[in-house]
């Protein structure tokens, strides 16, 4: 029975973290979308700070009412990790006197958090992704009527989120509408030049104007015409839709860095991005390349010990017709014997880090789904105490 428990609890938590990757979000741009947010929240509360969550499989990404960029922390270290198992909201009046809390650093130093009070952000379809949380470094009261408001603001966050994931589909969309239009437009440029030189040539022979001219002067003006109009579609400016919804290696590697390393650090792990520089201005797809990417480096960091290292590589093989994006996430870590990898590979099962951190279901499955979703294929080598590396290629075509 406890078995089955376990199992259906790890279920859903995966898909918990499905639908929190879904979003495909990147973090580093949360700030600004979400800042007003938390300051309505901790005016409404009357707390110094409020702060936004969003809680993966190993990190807790947070928007706070401090002007800063993104901000994340391991998370079990987290106070808003328990309220996202919640239906309601979680108050914590004394975080000083709580088991779970005391010790965290956040509240046992000088000046430290005493109150807490988290509402989930909850989907349509069910799932916590994340969390709104009030804090004070005094005992404080908060009334129902504002724990409502701040459920408002909750319900809001998550609207906002649901639309810049729909905004951010139909760029993707646009994209390949206009990718679309294009291999139109030059494949119909063909006839189009054919109509107009044979009016030209036409019009250039002896023939009675009174029988073949106006028909002539039809066919030339209606190629013509058509002519401009496939300029104007292929002069259109693209580019805010282009930039909008693609990388290169460079801005790859360069936003897996600002993500990351913090995290690595937090271990004093050595965390390398490189990308060959012969294809580092080709453009491609953002589509789930953070996450799945994003995933493997968290796993990384996670079986790595302190002192370790991990290089990320990324690449283009553009020798052959189909392109492919190259992505290799290897460590010197401990290492998955290959009954954990099949484990991984096909069940939402988790396993402790180096320094006990949960896996908290999502693992290798749904980098794997993510893979599979662009077309890709994914190839796992690990061995107990040699570390673990993954390769990952993705078709750009």
């Amino acid at each position: 029975m406890l078995n089955t428990e376990n199992m259906n609890a790890e279920l859903r938590e995966y898909q918990r973290i499905k639908k929190l990757s879904e979003f495909d979000l990147d973090y580093t741009d949360l700030h600004e979308y979400l800042k007003n947010y938390v300051e309505l929240a901790a005016k409404i509360a009357g707390t110094p700070i409020s702060i936004i969550n969003l809680i993966d499989n190993l990190i807790q990404w947070s928007v706070s009412t401090k002007n800063s960029p993104i901000e994340q922390r391991p998370r079990e270290e987290s106070a808003c990790t328990y309220t996202i198992e919640t239906e309601d909201y979680l108050e914590i009046p004394r975080m000083d006197l709580e088991s779970r809390f005391k010790n965290k650093p956040y509240v046992k130093t000088e000046g430290g958090f005493k109150y807490y009070l988290g509402i989930p952000l909850t989907l349509n379809s069910g799932e916590n992704i994340g969390s709104i949380c009030v804090l004070n470094t005094k005992e404080t009261s908060i009334s129902n009527d504002t724990i409502y408001h701040l459920k408002l603001i909750a319900g809001e966050i998550v609207q906002k989120l649901e639309m810049k994931k729909k905004i951010r589909d139909l760029d993707f969309s646009l994209v390949e509408a206009v990718k679309i239009k294009n291999q139109v437009a030059h494949d119909i440029r063909g006839p189009i030049n054919g109509i107009v030189g044979l009016s030209e040539m036409m019009k250039n022979k002896e023939i009675p104007e009174d029988e073949l001219i106006p028909y002539i002067e039809l066919i030339h003006n209606s190629g013509k015409g058509l002519m401009e109009l496939t300029s104007d579609i292929l002069d259109l400016d693209i580019e805010r839709q282009l930039n909008s919804t693609t990388y290169n290696l460079e801005e790859l590697g360069d936003h897996l860095l600002r993500l990351y390393k913090p995290g690595a650090d937090l271990k004093n792990i050595n965390l390398q991005v490189k990308h060959d520089s012969a294809t580092a201005r080709q453009r491609f797809s953002k589509k789930k390349l953070l996450s799945i990417i994003g995933n493997l480096i968290s796993n990384a960091i996670k079986f790595t010990g302190e002192a370790g290292t991990i290089k990320v590589l990324l690449d283009i093989d553009d020798k052959q017709q189909n392109k492919l994006l190259l992505i290799s996430v290897s460590d010197n870590g401990k290492g998955l014997p290959h009954s954990i990898i099949d484990i991984i590979s096909n069940e939402c099962r988790s396993t402790l880090g180096t320094l006990g951190e949960k896996g908290f279901g999502l693992g290798l499955k749904l980098v794997d789904e993510m893979v599979s979703s662009r077309n890709g294929k994914m190839k796992i080598t690990s061995a107990r105490s040699l570390g673990t590396e993954i390769n990952i290629s993705i078709p750009l075509n």
